[in-house]
């Protein structure tokens, strides 16, 4: 398990800070060059997209492409959906993460 904390300039729209936490979930894999992965989110709809194929014309569908995209580059890289109330330490990181300006890599 790994992880990294990053500020992310407010105003952002939950949807689109999921699918950027997501983006850095996936370049944070290569950079460690971790093989097999499976990325974790709480947000539904974000998950299912980048577990799908099809084209999004949303506002986030040009990142939702370039993170799909990268994943390619995993050998083995899945998208899974976690309930919130499971996601605890995710919400504690991004709680501390308000505080951090520079990006930190945490060994698993």
């Amino acid at each position: 398990m790994g992880w990294r904390r990053k500020h992310i300039e407010l105003p952002v729209a939950p949807e689109h800070a999921e699918l950027l936490a997501a983006a850095e979930a996936v370049d944070l894999c290569i950079e460690q060059a971790w093989t097999n992965v499976i990325v974790e989110g709480d947000c539904l709809s974000i998950i299912r997209r980048l577990a799908g194929d099809e084209e999004d014309d949303s506002a986030v569908g040009h990142l939702l492409s370039k993170v799909r995209l990268r994943a390619k580059d995993i050998n083995c890289c899945s998208f899974a959906y976690v309930h919130r109330n499971a996601n605890i330490p995710a919400h504690n990181l991004a709680r501390a993460a308000r505080d951090t300006i520079v990006g930190e890599i945490i060994p698993p």
